[in-house]
């Protein structure tokens, strides 16, 4: 019986620090994502007013 409450644990707690780490890996993409567009935005900006 108190095998397989630990082995319950374990599987618990092994998907909740998985789960943590997609979570983090998705912030990271998020910011280099929001990190390119805004370099693509200020680029065009200074583009146009280049032009100008």
């Amino acid at each position: 019986m108190k095998k397989l409450v630990l082995a319950i644990a374990f599987i618990g707690i092994g998907s909740f620090a998985m789960a943590q780490q997609t979570t983090t890996q998705d912030k990271q993409a998020k910011r280099a994502e929001m990190h390119q567009k805004m370099q693509e935005e200020s680029r065009s900006i200074w583009l146009r007013c280049k032009k100008i």
